[in-house]
């Protein structure tokens, strides 16, 4: 969820001095962007960062802006400004994580979440986005705590009580089907599609000692299962065992013979040599399951995140565009 601020004062102490003409300026961009006039308010913080290139608010509200014109790279690019000037700026931190979130960057938008709750512990927004994070990460209980601090502190919010309840749901969902795989292997311990499922639906709910477990043995069943080595491989990277887990989406990549179903394990790996600051092998990954693959989305941002690290931003900014 968004938060867009009207002027500095929204922030506290100002760590900027701005003239009351700046503050009307954002008010009546505060208005028009709730009007649906982001084109207007765009053009509004352009002439306020003309005149004052780190007004923070200025950088906040076109980031917010560009966003909703469907334009992740300046957005991204817009928060992170305004966080530069004002590293404890918990609106942008909230709404950098929301974009993260929303390109399927989970782990990235979840530090942004944190951050923001950490300097306003009440947010209800920073209260819901982190919560949302850690579900989509399989960490529901985690979540599940964070939704009802968020219907305790914020009670006539409807909308806490709503994402409780579909967390509630995705457990519920997890737990039942674990328990038919269960079943399954109960009377068939050698059934690989039951391993396979309790092993993805356990990753899902970020139980990732146990998903290994299961990944190892459909291997002792089948060493050239490639699903395994897959998700063996997503289990390491999740386990922060980059290395290891490369060795297996290699085996996954070298059984799936260059078929378009081994992008997912290109992709698992560029994530891999990203976390190992091997940024240019990284990108040749990325680029690797997209030609084997054109319309995977994920690899299309994980790619544009990485150019846009090193400084290409043109090269981000067509990325981004392909993987929307």
């Amino acid at each position: 969820m968004w938060m867009f601020l009207k002027t500095l004062a929204d922030l506290g102490p100002a760590p900027v001095r701005v003239e009351s003409e700046t503050d009307r300026a954002l008010r009546r961009a505060y208005l028009l962007q709730h009007q649906g006039h982001v084109v207007e308010v765009i053009g509004i913080c352009r002439e306020i960062l003309a005149r004052h290139p780190d007004h923070p608010v200025a950088w906040h509200n076109m980031g917010h802006c560009l966003w909703r014109l469907a334009r992740p790279a300046k957005a991204l690019r817009a928060y992170r400004r305004a966080i530069r000037v004002f590293p404890d700026y918990p609106e942008a931190l909230n709404n950098k994580g929301v974009i993260l979130a929303e390109l399927g960057f989970q782990e990235a938008a979840l530090k942004c979440s944190h951050r923001s709750l950490e300097l306003k512990p009440e947010s209800k927004f920073a209260l819901i986005n982190k919560a949302s994070n850690l579900k989509s990460l399989g960490r529901v209980e985690e979540a599940l705590a964070l939704y009802d601090k968020a219907r305790a502190v914020h009670p006539e919010w409807r909308y806490a009580n709503e994402l409780h309840a579909d967390a509630t749901e995705i457990l519920r969902n997890a737990e039942e089907s674990i328990e038919r795989d269960e079943e399954t292997l109960a009377s068939n311990p050698s059934d690989v599609n039951a391993w396979l499922s309790k092993s993805f639906t356990l990753q899902n709910m970020n139980r990732v000692s146990d998903a290994l477990g299961c990944c190892d043995r459909v291997l002792e069943i089948d060493p050239e299962e490639s699903s395994a080595w897959f998700g063996r491989g997503m289990a390491l990277r999740m386990s922060k065992r980059p290395m290891e887990a490369i060795e297996c989406l290699d085996r996954a990549i070298e059984l799936d013979r260059g078929t378009p179903v081994s992008a997912g394990s290109w992709n698992q790996r560029g994530k891999c040599l990203e976390y190992l600051e091997s940024p240019e092998e990284a990108i040749d990954s990325f680029q690797m399951a997209l030609h084997l693959k054109p319309d995977h989305g994920t690899a299309w941002f994980n790619k544009a995140l990485v150019e846009e690290h090193l400084g290409r931003l043109e090269d981000a900014a067509v990325s981004y565009h392909w993987g929307l």
